[in-house]
């Protein structure tokens, strides 16, 4: 997407106008505690869980549930991303202790980090202190950088990403195969596993042009020796053929 021209909260129109009381709203929302997460079960080929990703929700007092993209977009295009990706870490790190408590430490916790967020310094060190915080162990929590944004080509994001894996956390990256840089991050930083866009699972079952790019991807996943995982998986029928495909997690 390259440097965007005008972010969508400096717009004079109309749109600018919106987004502008939905960032207000949002901050009001933050403040409050008002966001929740949800979480996204990953089914093993068996069909047991093996772990769950957090999922932004944001319920608004007016307009209702609002896609978590625009939340997103918002924080991204305002600098809040910042504080909106800590609280989101925070949150699933205290459900995360909870859910360990209970017996279910073997669980692996994925939470989608913002490229922008690689910017942030003070993000390993948060990273380091909160796992300790929580008692969690680092190899049961993975962080997916999404394609919402580019990842910075500097040297400071690279040292950030350096100090994110010595702190034992996982990194994968989020709808692979659909970004223009996919590959590229691969050459970045060290990947745990590649996540399979959903627009290709959808209807893998009658578009082999579909199967014949997710057999690739899983091709490159064995020989980086990362783990596959698919979403929007719904039927029985998706999950064998895609199991068939040599995918990991559902």
């Amino acid at each position: 997407k390259g440097q965007r021209a005008l972010s969508v909260v400096q717009r004079q129109d109309q749109v600018g106008i919106i987004a502008r009381g939905l960032l207000a709203d949002l901050r009001t929302d933050l403040a409050r505690n008002s966001l929740t997460l949800a979480y996204q079960p990953k089914h093993d080929r068996l069909g047991k869980i093996a772990g769950v990703e957090a999922l932004l929700r944001w319920p608004h007092a007016l307009h209702g549930p609002l896609s978590p993209a625009v939340a997103v977009n918002l924080a991204e295009d305002s600098g809040d991303i910042q504080q909106l990706g800590l609280w989101v870490l925070d949150q699933a790190f205290a459900c995360k202790a909870r859910w360990n408590a209970l017996g279910f430490e073997s669980l692996t916790l994925s939470v989608n980090v913002s490229p922008l967020q690689l910017t942030n310094p003070a993000l390993p060190a948060w990273l380091a202190l909160n796992l300790k915080r929580y008692a969690l162990d680092p190899a049961t929590i993975e962080l997916e950088i999404t394609e919402s944004a580019e990842i910075p080509n500097s040297q400071a994001v690279e040292q950030i990403l350096e100090q994110l894996v010595l702190t034992g956390v996982h990194l994968a990256m989020d709808d692979f195969g659909m970004g223009y840089s996919s590959l590229l991050y691969m050459r970045r930083f060290p990947v745990h596993a590649i996540k399979i866009d959903g627009s290709l699972t959808r209807d893998v079952l009658s578009n082999s042009t579909n199967a014949d790019i997710i057999r690739t991807i899983v091709s490159l996943g064995r020989a980086q020796e990362v783990v596959v995982v698919v979403e929007f998986v719904e039927t029985l029928e998706q999950r064998d053929a895609l199991a068939g495909m040599g995918c990991d997690l559902f």
